[in-house]
């Protein structure tokens, strides 16, 4: 999903949490948590878009998180 949504391959490698890769100008990426928000925000608007998750109409609905 994500790569349909035209993030970088680096920063998708972050998301996944795999490895930067081995080569010399990978070895020099710091890879900030601040600067993967916006690509994962992306991919999450992608999911909610294909799974019609559509947010409340009404400003007085609170979303109640189910406990596992």
């Amino acid at each position: 999903m994500a790569e349909s949504c035209d993030i970088s391959p680096i920063a998708l490698r972050a998301l996944v949490n795999h490895s930067l890769g081995h080569s010399v100008t990978e070895g020099y990426i710091q890879m900030k948590a601040e600067r993967l928000r916006h690509p994962a925000q992306r991919v999450c608007d992608k999911l909610k878009e294909l799974c019609a998750i559509a947010e409340p109409a009404a400003k007085n609905v609170t979303r109640l998180n189910r406990k596992r």
